[in-house]
C-alpha cells in the first residue's frame, strides 16, 4: 500500500468510529487488538525490542501520517492522553486543556469521558475541515466546559 491508500484506510476507520454510531472510546478488547495489529501491519507502530511485552512506539512513518491522532479518533487510546495529544496538535488550546483538568479533578469517570468525547469529536470535525490534513492552525475556539458537581466523599 502507498501513503495515499494508508491515509484513506485510516480516515475510513476514524469516520466509522466518529460518524458511524460506534461508541468512543473503543472499549471492545478484540477491536482494540485489531486496531493495534493493523497499525503494526501498516508500519505505523513497532514493538520495542527488549522492553516489556506489548510495549510499542510510533515509527517515523506513523508520525508522518499522524497515527497518534488517528488512534484517538478510532478510540484506541488512553482517554487522558487524548487531551495532551489534541493540545500538542493544536486542536485544543492550553487554556482549554487546563480548564478540562481543573474541572475533571473531582468528576465521575462517565462525566470526564463524555467531556473528552466532545473534545475528540470537535477535533475530528476540525481535522476533516482542513485542506492540509493533520494539525490545526489559526485561532482555537474555546469549548465551554460545564461546571461539574464535586464528588461527595
Amino acid at each position: 500500500m502507498d501513503k495515499v491508500e494508508i491515509i484513506a484506510e485510516l480516515e475510513a476507520m476514524a469516520a466509522e468510529r466518529m460518524l458511524g454510531g460506534k461508541p468512543w472510546p473503543c472499549n471492545d478488547l478484540a477491536e482494540n487488538q485489531a486496531y493495534h495489529s493493523r497499525f503494526l501491519e501498516l508500519g505505523l507502530i513497532e514493538m520495542i525490542p527488549d522492553a516489556p511485552a506489548g510495549t510499542h512506539r510510533n515509527t517515523d512513518f506513523g508520525n508522518e501520517l499522524g497515527v497518534e491522532l488517528f488512534s484517538i479518533f478510532v478510540g484506541h487510546t488512553c482517554e487522558w492522553d487524548a487531551i495532551y495529544t489534541l493540545e500538542k496538535r493544536g486542536f485544543i488550546s492550553g487554556v482549554e486543556s487546563d480548564a478540562f483538568y481543573d474541572e475533571c479533578e473531582h468528576a465521575a469517570n462517565e462525566v470526564t469521558t463524555a467531556m473528552i468525547r466532545k473534545l475528540v469529536k470537535r477535533a475530528y470535525h476540525d481535522y476533516r475541515g482542513q485542506r492540509g490534513g493533520i494539525g490545526r492552525s489559526g485561532d482555537v475556539s474555546p469549548i465551554v466546559l460545564p461546571r461539574l458537581p464535586v464528588a461527595m466523599a
